[in-house]
């Protein structure tokens, strides 16, 4: 389930070539399931993660694509199970955290 506090989310997407860019705003979930991933955004919010399996999918928010994945194995440190949550460091932006079904947190 996605959970956006008071943070304010401004995609901007090209329709058409000569048209002006359309800007979608999110401010608030009102109840209900936007995504089964958890997201969380950067501060700058030019990137966003999110939870795939055992590992955490980097998007790009200006392009939507995936720019990175973190993934490791379990012998080398990964998660062996789902993960179900990602939170970025507040002191650190450059760690993030991520919790998994078998109940471990990785940093």
């Amino acid at each position: 389930m996605l959970s956006i506090n008071t943070k304010k989310t401004v995609v901007v997407e090209n329709s058409r070539k000569n048209e002006a860019p359309k800007k979608i705003v999110l401010s608030k979930n009102v109840d209900g399931n936007i995504s089964q991933y958890l997201v969380e955004f950067t501060k700058d919010l030019k990137y966003f993660f999110t939870n795939v399996h055992s590992s955490v999918k980097v998007y790009s928010i200006a392009t939507g694509t995936v720019v990175k994945v973190l993934s490791q194995s379990p012998s080398t440190g990964g998660h062996s199970d789902k993960v179900t949550c990602v939170i970025l460091n507040s002191k650190n932006h450059l760690q993030l955290y991520t919790d998994s079904l078998y109940g471990t947190i990785k940093l």
